[in-house]
């Protein structure tokens, strides 16, 4: 009886031993297993021979066949191994591996395996365990897990634009720096300097190559001179057609910085005179500007200081600020019939204007218009012009007499100021206002015209000038 219970705990300890084996060793080959089990059944089986071979009596405690069995069962349930009893003498338990064991069984995860020491003397088994450990062993077969690497998400790579060095298609604009002119509001000296005369010539012109200018064809299929290829040219007749294309425009600073050019004629057809297109052309004497002409750009003949003589046609509606800027050796303009409005400083620094004619279509004077005209002697304002803005005549040191029409209701700021010649003016009733500035540095006005008992009769007294009473 006693050597039957041996040999049962001999049994349950083998099967300990290749329980936790099996459970170590899941992860190995197939090899693996049956070169430990082959082992584990040696072992066993020399156990058996040590014992004495007697019958073992009928008992109804658990057998070694029921041990196997439900070993073997459990081995079955946990997908590992089949243990099946031996129908030899003593019992002894064979160890198969299982079909099923080439398949990883999907088991939890196991803690450290615990050190088991087993001690087989005269039939003795002993177990020491060093450490407990809690081993989880899953019940169930399940499928092997395919276990999907990390999806990593990858930084969007931006590969920068090539840079594409785009070339000029268009003429480069002169970096000259643009003219500022400063509103004179202080008196100027009282000197007048004598007018120079520039000869103009009367020969005609030849024809300029057409691969002098440069270009561009617009979409109504006309042409704009956008420049020359020598800026060292002196004469030029622009064609009437490119590329049988109309020219239409000379553009902004088509002909700016040409310094020797002299002598220019504009085609019939050409409508437009663009911003800056001749500014700074210093040789300059004449301009021959077609009856097409309808308007002139901002600094359009600005610094033109050898430009004597110049023809506006009657068609021009429009002439922008600071368009004859600074021509000082032109004598006389006559302004078209069409334009509206004198912008400012559109005649500024023409020092050698004696006179100018203001027609009736002109409403409005603007800034500074006739500043710095220091040979301006006559003008006269047509009764169409409604204001006069600040600085309109500052500086005009050779202007005598002045007639303001009736229908000016307001003297502005600094309007006369250094006109020291200026010694006989007329304002009439209609006139409200007179700012304490309009009349600054007029040295020779010491009685001005009113209209009895008007608003500048009342304002004459009280600055200190003589009244002289006329009738409109």
């Amino acid at each position: 009886m006693k050597k039957n219970f041996k040999n049962i705990l001999s049994i349950i300890l083998i099967i300990t031993i290749a329980m936790v084996t099996v459970i170590g060793c899941a992860k190995r080959d197939a090899d693996s297993f049956v070169s430990i089990f082959a082992d584990v059944e040696e072992t066993a089986e020399s156990m058996t021979e040590d014992t004495d071979d007697s019958t073992v009596e009928p008992t109804n405690e658990t057998t070694s066949e029921d041990i196997g069995r439900q070993s073997a069962e459990y081995a079955t349930n946990s997908g590992s191994v089949i243990i099946t009893p031996s129908s030899g003498a003593g019992g002894a338990v064979v160890i198969n591996p299982s079909t099923a064991a080439t398949t990883p069984a999907q088991t939890n995860p196991i803690e450290t395996a615990p050190e088991v020491t087993t001690t087989i003397d005269s039939g003795t088994v002993s177990e020491t365990t060093s450490e407990r450990e809690t081993i989880t062993v899953s019940t169930t077969t399940q499928r092997p897990t395919t276990i999907s690497a990390p999806t990593t998400t990858q930084k969007p790579t931006t590969t920068p634009a090539p840079t594409t060095t785009q070339r000029q298609t268009t003429t480069q604009k002169p970096t000259t720096q643009r003219p500022t002119t400063t509103k004179q509001t202080t008196t100027p000296a009282p000197t007048t300097t004598a007018p120079t005369t520039t000869a103009v010539s009367d020969a005609p012109l030849a024809d300029t190559p057409v691969e002098m200018f440069e270009y561009v064809v617009n979409p109504d299929m006309t042409v704009s001179i956008t420049g020359v290829t020598n800026k060292a040219i002196k004469e030029v007749k622009i064609p009437a057609k490119i590329l049988n294309y109309k020219v239409k425009s000379i553009d902004m600073y088509a002909f700016n910085g040409c310094g020797n050019l002299t002598r220019i004629e504009i085609p019939l057809g050409v409508t437009n005179i663009g911003h800056y297109a001749f500014w700074g052309c210093s040789s300059l004497t004449s301009v021959m500007i077609p009856t097409s002409m309808k308007s002139i750009g901002n600094y359009a003949f600005s610094d033109c200081v050898s430009l004597a003589w110049i023809d506006l046609p009657p068609n021009i509606t429009s002439i922008g600020q600071q368009a004859f800027l600074g021509c000082s050796s032109m004598t006389t303009l006559t302004i078209p019939s069409g334009i509206k409005y004198i912008d400012d400083n559109t005649f500024a620094d023409c020092t050698n204007f004696i006179t100018i004619e203001i027609p009736t279509s002109v409403t409005s004077i603007g800034e500074n218009a006739f500043g710095g005209c220091s040979n301006l002697k006559n003008i006269k304002i047509p009764t169409s012009v409604t204001n006069i803005s600040k600085n309109a005549f500052v500086g005009c040191t050779s202007l005598e007499s002045i007639r303001i029409p009736t229908s000016i209701t307001m003297l502005n700021e600094n309007t006369f100021n250094g006109c020291s010649n200026l010694s006989k003016i007329e304002i009439p009733g209609t006139v409200t206002f007179i700012d304490e500035t309009a009349f600054t540095g007029c040295s020779k006005l010491s009685t001005i015209h009113v209209v009895a008992g008007s608003y500048a009769e009342t304002w004459a007294r009280e600055h200190g000038y003589a009244v002289a009473h006329y009738t409109p």
